[in-house]
């Protein structure tokens, strides 16, 4: 089954869309959902969103896996998963026995979690991670959402302060379990980096929502962050071992497969979406990013869902 493709990206939006409580509905930025408790009937899968939001999902007892543009994460017990903004995302459960799901937008991790969400995110990442977590930390994480949940939906004074704090602790606790190597040269240049993605995301947002025909380069980038270029260049490649062609040309490949495999829009269309005039030109794009031919992947896609 494919998940229906919707055009929502607002919290507010997609959760209403899913028929979720409306307890959410005096925080747009934040919320908080015990999804064990709201009758969801499993095996299930979720619409194609393109949130705004990043999603932190607990998992004390559950299995599915999530589909982020076009990596694929399993959820199982024990593990938490977070996703970033910008990419279509899927999920589907087959057992939901304890999960617990935090969503909060851009704009509340740009006003309280500056550097919080990018610690435990590796910079180089595209769409999301997983982590597994001992007992201790799985127990420590389920209270510490509970005191989330219940000042969610609280009219306390700070409550977004309160917020702010308990997700940080959520996020460090979760950090503190890393056991992948930290880039020692990220800190310094984090606010560059940081901006760069978010540049290069809402580029993208703005080629499939029909609000720009341009593909941003190093050219533009630069220009938007007021720097030069060769500077700009030296703190992407220094900070997150790739080019900025690395992440300009995973983000336009990452959107092509989702849209080869999750959308009956033709490659001619997916084409033009892109800025690419010539189809030809497209073909030969993609196959030199990918080695396969965009109906390649289509069609062997198609084949694998039909014969499962």
């Amino acid at each position: 089954m494919i998940p229906q493709l919707t055009t929502l990206s607002k919290l507010d939006d997609c959760l209403a869309f899913m028929k979720m409580p409306d307890n959410y509905s005096n925080n747009t930025d934040f919320a908080a959902l015990k999804l064990h408790e709201m009758s969801i009937n499993t095996p299930c899968i979720s619409p194609t969103f393109r949130p705004s939001f990043y999603n932190l999902t607990i998992i004390a007892n559950g299995s599915g896996n999530c589909m982020v543009g076009n990596e694929s994460f399993e959820l199982r017990s024990g593990n938490v998963f977070i996703s970033r903004p910008d990419s279509f995302l899927s999920s589907n459960w087959s057992v939901i026995g304890k999960v617990y799901h935090i969503c909060f937008s851009k704009d509340f991790v740009s006003e309280h979690l500056p550097e919080g969400i990018n610690s435990i995110m590796n910079t180089d990442k595209m769409n999301g991670c997983t982590k597994t977590l001992s007992k201790e930390t799985m127990l420590y994480l389920e209270q510490t959402f509970i005191e989330i949940f219940d000042e969610n939906n609280s009219f306390l004074p700070y409550k977004e302060e309160m917020l702010a704090n308990l997700t940080l602790c959520l996020l460090f606790t979760i950090q503190q379990q890393d056991k992948e190597k930290p880039y020692s040269k990220i800190e310094k240049n984090t606010s560059i980096v940081n901006a760069f993605r978010q540049n290069l995301d809402d580029n993208f947002n703005n080629l499939l929502t029909g609000k720009s025909s341009v593909v941003m380069r190093t050219k533009e980038h630069a220009k938007l962050l007021n720097l030069n270029e060769n500077h700009l260049c030296k703190v992407i490649s220094n900070s997150t071992n790739k080019t900025i062609n690395d992440w300009i040309n995973e983000k336009m490949v990452d959107e092509i497969n989702y849209l080869l495999k999750h959308s009956d829009k033709s490659i001619k269309e997916i084409a033009a979406l892109f800025a690419f005039t010539d189809v030809n030109h497209f073909y030969t794009y993609f196959k030199s990013q990918t080695l396969h031919a965009p109906g390649a992947i289509r069609k062997e896609f198609l084949n694998n869902k039909f014969n499962s």
